[in-house]
């Protein structure tokens, strides 16, 4: 396995891993829009775990002030193997090389179990901050 830049020619094989990982995902064509945008902007902290194929995703974005985590997603055929954590190692490194001094990420409600992956690579829950949204029109 290697890890490598995600490029936007990945998405149809990174849309089947987050399928495959169970991602609470938008409509393919928000999440096609979103991936290129997220990819213009963000050119050296997304990365792609390859193994023949597309295996594992994680998308390291960073605004200039905070650094967040999306769409760390491991095929279920790959996971418990370190491909999560090589990914998340390396879009750390790379936020860092970027400036970021602080990485943030959210977990579903129906993901629950992933937290115990977060906290063995050093993650912590620092208060009872709520999640809230708003869909721009």
């Amino acid at each position: 396995m290697r890890i490598r830049r995600m490029c936007n020619r990945d998405f149809s094989s990174m849309f089947r891993v987050w399928k495959r990982a169970g991602l609470d995902l938008s409509s393919i064509a928000v999440e096609r829009y979103e991936t290129k945008e997220m990819l213009r902007i963000n050119t050296k902290t997304c990365f792609v775990a390859v193994n023949g194929k597309v295996v594992g995703t994680v998308f390291g974005v960073y605004n200039g002030r905070r650094a967040w985590i999306h769409h760390l997603a491991v095929d279920p055929d790959y996971q418990g193997n370190g491909v999560g954590s090589a990914l998340l190692g390396k879009a750390e490194v790379a936020l860092k090389g970027v400036g970021a001094r602080k990485v943030l990420l959210f977990v579903n409600h129906t993901n629950k179990r992933v937290k115990a992956f977060y906290r063995k690579q050093g993650y912590t829950e620092p208060n009872e901050a709520v999640w809230m949204r708003k869909v721009l029109k």
